[in-house]
């Protein structure tokens, strides 16, 4: 509730569900944080943000696993997705990690703590399962890399940096759209990709609109998604056109797209994205995210529709450490 700091009038409010939906709104409410005191990114995504994971108030659980199970001597506090051990009447969690305690209550660091356990890696639907073809079949203008003749090549890291691990050389996240003439099918994008030069798929990972992860091009192989710069980049394609109308990196651009555009990415990719960042950033240490327009000034991917959503990763690879 917002009062007039000189009347006391009430002018504006919102009142929620148990889980936080909200069930009525008026007046001015000029603030993000909203229930229980959480950033709410509801208009965006449907979720909150409690600081240490994701909230979705439909369906009344975290997006991600806790990371710690703050009660080990409680079997309710081993569900790593529950809120408030299934009752938020009477608890609340003010950091994602902890029940009924303030976020400045030295008790919500509880010593009665186990390892915390490991983010499990997401169903990933692998090439095979989705009929990719394989590197190289259709030749390509990429090549293989070779460092006196065609160092932008396609090359394992292995070969770049024999003395490296990939924790030690993959630390950066890019997130990019079809745009126009979109498919919504991961394996048209690697045919178009080759048949037009590259030698595999260019992106590490692909993500449909019902929230499937697609295994792209090898994660141990340099990507193809960030014009002289792809060493040490995660390449991950969002299947769909975020961009209104029809941008070109001559600069061309028309009011309309004869395929039409997609007013946003769904839900389901936006909370597949962060279980694949979160599990990467787990597995290989990540420090950043991008929208490849922020690299790569020509292009306008992954459109103006997905570049608000960026900041949701730039925040989560910070805060996991």
């Amino acid at each position: 509730m917002v009062t007039d700091a000189e009347t006391g009038a009430v002018v504006g409010q919102i009142r929620y569900s148990a889980y936080g939906e909200e069930r009525y709104t008026s007046g001015m409410t000029p603030t993000d944080y909203r229930y229980t005191g959480q950033l709410s990114r509801l208009a965006e995504i449907g979720l909150y943000h409690y600081g240490a994971r994701w909230f979705d108030p439909e369906i009344a659980h975290f997006v991600q696993a806790d990371t710690v199970v703050p009660d080990a001597s409680n079997p309710a506090t081993f569900d790593r997705f529950a809120y408030t051990r299934n009752n938020p009447i009477r608890y609340n969690d003010p950091m994602g990690h902890d029940v009924g305690c303030s976020a400045a209550d030295p008790k919500c660091k509880s010593t009665n703590t186990i390892s915390p356990p490991k983010i499990t890696k997401p169903y990933i639907i692998s090439r095979r399962n989705w009929g990719a073809l394989v590197p190289g079949s259709k030749g390509g203008g990429e090549g293989l890399f070779n460092r006196e003749s065609n160092p932008g090549g396609y090359a394992k890291y292995s070969d770049l940096y024999p003395s490296k691990s990939l924790s030690d050389v993959l630390d950066t996240v890019v997130f990019h759209h079809e745009g126009n003439q979109q498919t919504y099918d991961v394996a048209q994008v690697q045919k178009d990709e080759m048949e037009g030069g590259a030698y595999d798929i260019a992106y590490h990972y692909v993500v449909g609109a019902d929230g499937s992860i697609y295994e792209g091009r090898d994660i141990g192989v340099r990507g193809a998604h960030v014009p002289d710069t792809n060493s040490g980049k995660i390449g991950i394609l969002w299947l769909g056109d975020f961009e209104p109308g029809m941008a070109f990196e001559s600069g061309l651009r028309l009011p309309f797209d004869i395929n039409g555009n997609d007013p946003r990415p769904t839900t389901a990719q936006i909370e597949a994205s962060v279980n694949l960042v979160s599990w990467l950033d787990q597995e290989y240490g990540i420090d950043s995210a991008y929208g490849h327009t922020e690299l790569y000034r020509k292009s306008v991917c992954p459109g103006s529709n997905a570049m608000p959503f960026i900041s949701i990763f730039r925040a989560l690879v910070q805060e996991i450490r």
